[in-house]
């Protein structure tokens, strides 16, 4: 008898990837170093910016839509024209793309939340399309440990409810994002809590502190939540002004300040509290305050290592502090960095990003680096325990992809 012949499995993994968010693509690498192990898998994406996706990981991918928000015509006009086009395309382009592959894959993200500006014709369609392509053509659709929240709008989140209710399985990365999924609607009584997928990245060599002793201050582009469109622009100058204060009061400590992003949309945040805090000292040296952007979680982290203590708004730049046991201070922008900040032992050390004042996170800053030690143990118990959790994950993904 001949040899027995492998079995493949084709997974495809879908979602707003390779378009610049280092978080969503530590969800991604997380779960592609996962599904790697396992012989037999053949992996492709169908996402955001397919060209990054292939030049990082080396799978092929295809854009998650067939209108290309980065390339969109010179036209306005043409460019609606397409975009609605577009809309009618994407379901039944879905799912001729989904009769190509065994399983679908949504690697952790927030694609349940609506915590900053979205329109419910933009990812919510997207995700609907996807599981409804699932559904028609019998190709499973894995939501994995991702993030939700109780979505205000009405249309969005009918969009949501039905897309996720299509998934054929759904885990998530805390408490409260199963608890925000029912309260929409989704049955969640087979669904299980397990962690952010990038608690299984790999953390970088531990090095020296920097010298002077440097804070790392990660910073978001906020205009608040979809409800805010209008105030966008007075809500991240007010929000702006609060870090220009904080930041040249840690330089005015002695403090040296690395600013951290996560988005794209992050650098002009980062660039403008640079230059407005060295032109209010100008004798300052400029080399106090560093910026450099971000490429990948594990980028991150290396720029992270050699600070004293970390004050951050976005969700990975927390979580990636946390992981590395520093004296973390968070800014959050929406619930899931507080259910964070309190799984790790630090609810105490988080503030909302509306309200926070710049004299109580000073005092808590001074508070976290007091007590650095005793954080410390607490914060490698905390990564230790969201690693365990994690392999269930495992367990449940190698059971569908076997």
């Amino acid at each position: 008898m001949g040899a027995k012949r492998e079995v493949r499995r084709r997974i495809a993994l879908f979602g707003l990837l390779g378009s610049g968010n280092i978080g969503n693509d530590g969800s991604l690498e997380a779960l592609v170093n996962q599904l790697t192990r396992s012989p037999g898998i053949r992996l492709c994406a169908i996402c955001a910016g397919p060209d990054e996706i292939r030049r990082r990981f080396g799978i092929p991918a295809v854009p998650m839509t067939w209108f290309r928000l980065d390339r969109p015509p010179r036209s306005r006009v043409l460019e609606l024209a397409l975009r609605t086009i577009g809309k009618m395309v994407d379901p039944p382009r879905t799912a001729l793309l989904l009769r190509r592959v065994d399983l679908v894959v949504v690697p952790g993200m927030g694609i349940l939340e609506d915590t900053l500006p979205l329109r419910p014709w933009g990812f919510p369609y997207a995700l609907f399309g996807l599981t409804l392509a699932g559904r028609v053509t019998g190709t499973p659709v894995a939501l994995v440990c991702v993030g939700a929240t109780l979505v205000r709008n009405p249309v969005t989140r009918r969009i949501v409810r039905m897309a996720a209710s299509m998934a054929t399985y759904r885990s998530y990365r805390d408490n409260h994002s199963r608890d925000a999924a029912a309260a929409m609607g989704i049955d969640t009584s087979g669904d299980r809590v397990f962690s952010d997928p990038a608690f299984a990245l790999t953390l970088p060599s531990r090095n020296g502190l920097a010298a002077p002793p440097t804070v790392a201050v990660g910073v978001l582009a906020y205009r608040g939540r979809s409800e805010d469109r209008r105030d966008g622009e007075r809500i991240l100058q007010s929000y702006a002004a609060r870090i220009v204060d904080l930041v040249t009061r840690l330089v005015d400590d002695g403090y040296g300040v690395r600013l951290l992003t996560g988005d794209p949309d992050d650098a002009g945040v980062a660039t403008s509290v640079r230059e407005a805090v060295l032109d209010s000292r100008p004798a300052l040296n400029q080399d106090c305050i560093s910026f450099t952007a971000a490429k990948s979680l594990e980028d991150l982290m290396e720029q992270i290592l050699p600070a004293r203590a970390v004050i951050a708004s976005r969700y990975h730049n927390v979580l990636c502090a946390l992981r590395l046991a520093k004296p973390t201070i968070s800014i959050g922008y929406a619930e899931k960095s507080r259910v964070l900040m309190h799984d790790m032992g630090m609810r105490e050390f988080s503030f909302n990003i509306d309200g926070f004042e710049v004299n109580q996170v000073m005092c808590m800053l001074r508070l976290a680096i007091a007590e650095s030690s005793e954080l410390e143990s607490r914060l490698k118990a905390g990564d230790e325990a969201c690693r365990k959790r994690l392999s269930g994950q495992w367990a449940e993904l190698a059971t569908l992809t076997g």
